[in-house]
Order: C-alpha cells, then sequence, then structure tokens
C-alpha cells in the first residue's frame, strides 16, 4: 500500500452541499434532496387555499393569484346559470397549474429549448403560487442552489415549509437539511431529525440514509450503529448509492456489525457501479491495501481515476501517490503532481505539502526558497 494513499471513507458534506460536511474522514453525511423527484409520475398536490409566502409572490409573473382563482369558482355560483360550470373551471385550474409546471420544467432542464434557470423559475413560481406542491419544492431547491434567482435559504424554507405541510417527502428532508445545516434557520439537530423521520416513514430513500447518519453520529439523537445501520438497509433496498456506500464503510470499521472486509468490498462495489465517488475512491483504496480482496494495483488506479475524474479530492490525492510510487502505472512525477494540484486546489492539504515537498524535485528548486510556502 501506498504510503501517501489516503484511506476509505463515506462521503462528505458542507453547509451548502450535501456531500461536503468537513472532518478528518469524511462521512456521507445527510443528502440535500432536492433537484429531481425520484418518482416521475408521481401526483401533484394541489390545495387552493394555502397561499404562497407573501415575500416571494410577483402579481407581475404569476398566471392568477389564490384570490383569482377562487373569484371566478364564486363568480359561478353567484348565478345558478354557472353552478354546473364549477366543475369545469376546477378542472380547467388544475390543468393551467400542471401546464405551468411542466413549462417550468422544460426550461429547467432545456427539453427541446434552450436551458433557462430564469425562465423557469418563473414557471414554477405560477404553479407554486396555485398550489402545486412539486414546484414548491423546485422552488425551495432553487432558492437553495442559487439557480435563476440570488441564493436565499430563508426563502428556500419558506417554499419548503409550504410542501412539506402537505405531507411531502422530498421537501421534509429538504427542510431537515436546512435545520440541520443551520442555512437560513437557527442549527436544530433535534428538528432535522423529526423531519428526516417522517419523510424516512414514507419510505423515501434520501431521508433513510440521513437518518442512518444522524444515529451513526449522534446527532439530535443518541448514537446508535444499529438503528443506522438499519435505516441505511431500508435506503440501500431502493438502490440507493450513498447509503451502500456507509454500509461499507459500517462493515469496514466493524460499526454496528462484525467487521468483515469482504462485505465492506461488496457494498462500496454496488455503490461504485452506479458512479458514487466515494465508494469508487475506497473501493480502490480495498484494491491497494488488500482489503478484503486481493491486491491489484491496477484496479485500484482505475476506480481511483473514475472518482478523481468527479472531482472527488481524496481520490486525486491518492491517483498522485500512485503515480509519484508507480503503482499500476509507470512511475511518473510530473502527473503525480498533476493530480495532487487539483486536489491542493480544493483544500486538501496533504497534496497540498506533497506539491510542496516535491516541487523541489521536479524543478530543481533549492528547499529552503520553499520554505515560504503557506501550505508548508
Amino acid at each position: 500500500m501506498s504510503s501517501t494513499s489516503q484511506t476509505s471513507s463515506t462521503s462528505q458534506t458542507s453547509s451548502t452541499s450535501p456531500d461536503s460536511i468537513p472532518g478528518q474522514r469524511p462521512k456521507a453525511g445527510p443528502q440535500y434532496c432536492g433537484e429531481r423527484s425520484d418518482n416521475p409520475t408521481e401526483i401533484f398536490w394541489i390545495d387552493y387555499p394555502e397561499r404562497a409566502p407573501q415575500s416571494m409572490t410577483d402579481s407581475n409573473n404569476s398566471g392568477g393569484s389564490i384570490d383569482d382563482n377562487t373569484q371566478s369558482i364564486n363568480e359561478c355560483y353567484s348565478d345558478e346559470r354557472y353552478v354546473g360550470d364549477v366543475e369545469g373551471v376546477l378542472d380547467q385550474e388544475e390543468s393551467d397549474i400542471i401546464a405551468n409546471y411542466n413549462h417550468g420544467i422544460a426550461y429547467y432542464e432545456g427539453n427541446d429549448i434552450p436551458q433557462n434557470y430564469i425562465i423557469a423559475f418563473e414557471w414554477f413560481l405560477r404553479a407554486a403560487s396555485r398550489g402545486h406542491t412539486d414546484a414548491q419544492d423546485k422552488l425551495g431547491y432553487m432558492y437553495s442552489n442559487g439557480k435563476g434567482v440570488p441564493r436565499d435559504y430563508s426563502k428556500a424554507l419558506e417554499w419548503y415549509q409550504l410542501a412539506a405541510n402537505r405531507g411531502y417527502a422530498k421537501s421534509m428532508c429538504s427542510l431537515g437539511f436546512l435545520y440541520e445545516g443551520g442555512l437560513g434557520v437557527t442549527r436544530d439537530d433535534s428538528k432535522a431529525v423529526e423531519l428526516y423521520g417522517r419523510a424516512a416513514k414514507q419510505g423515501y430513500a434520501t431521508a433513510q440514509c440521513n437518518m442512518g447518519y444522524m444515529y451513526e453520529n449522534g446527532k439530535g439523537l443518541g448514537k446508535d450503529y444499529t438503528r443506522a445501520m438499519d435505516w441505511y438497509l431500508k435506503a440501500a433496498d431502493q438502490g440507493y448509492a450513498r447509503a451502500q456506500c456507509n454500509i461499507g464503510f459500517m462493515y469496514e470499521r466493524g460499526n454496528g456489525v462484525d467487521k468483515d472486509y469482504g462485505e465492506a468490498v461488496k457494498w462500496y462495489q454496488k455503490s461504485a457501479d452506479q458512479g458514487y465517488p466515494t465508494a469508487q475512491c475506497n473501493l480502490g483504496f480495498m484494491y491497494e491495501s488488500g482489503k478484503g480482496i486481493r491486491v491489484d494495483y491496477v484496479k485500484a488506479v482505475e476506480w481511483y481515476e473514475k472518482a478523481a475524474r468527479q472531482g472527488f479530492p481524496r481520490a486525486q490525492f491518492n491517483l498522485g501517490s500512485m503515480y509519484k510510487n508507480g503503482q499500476g502505472v509507470p512511475k511518473d512525477l510530473t502527473k503525480a503532481m498533476e493530480w495532487w494540484s487539483k486536489a491542493a486546489k480544493q483544500g486538501h492539504t496533504k497534496a497540498q505539502r506533497q506539491l510542496a515537498k516535491h516541487t523541489c524535485t521536479l524543478y530543481k528548486v533549492p528547499k529552503q526558497i520553499n520554505k515560504s510556502k503557506s501550505y508548508e
């Protein structure tokens, strides 16, 4: 095993991204629950009486307010000649709302038209302001990620809350993520657990995995590896790659289960085959170190490279180390430094140190000149 390669882990999570919570040994922490629905055919819930947040409605953008819709229906009731048309008005309202949402999807994804998040946001706003739950969730996601609008976690929280109030699992999960990270709201792990739990009980895989993470790390409740594994397995049974990776980590470390490198490799493989970079890097490490599988530097390089090309810094560092040591690839310090440089730019401290150390060798620079490097 290379003396400089980093050990396996699960994916990291940060305050603004589901997979970047910092730590010496990164975890596959709570996942942001937005972007795409897991079920493209799910029913869109429409509930006319509930208003959109006042701070977000825009009469110039919306295709009609809830009051406008109510007025048109009341006008039918006020004249007995139109009582029979009420059902038709409701059907048309529902059709219009779904059409607004579908227009938003078309612009959001660039389906047969140029992708345009600003226009997509306007169409989602029309649908969301009239009670379309999935559109409300989409607006929450766009505010959270600054797509089509400036990033604003407070507004994201308001939209997620509207959809979550209707029992919409994906929005509950995203709302939990905001509470866990203290984004747009005071940090509250207990509230995050409550929201993750409600979504998880509906079978939402992301929330199930997040519940596993909270139990594994004792966030918002007592640390319990057995319960963590239970939730990870529920998500993994749905093919959820991050949960599969976390199960592999539990087996590798013996957390809540007997340590079993073979089982760890099996679960990392399931996740890696779906393109999950943390699992790909972890699988590379198992091949490099011979844990649960025969040492195979070529395979290790293959998996490190898959993750490294997705921008995963630990894999970039490990791949650089393989080139430096000539393991699975011809020894090549120039390529090693190229990969270390990619990792170093993402703040990987070991990569920064390796760059500083080997710059002297590669460019024949006297070592004393390099002492001023900020990452020495």
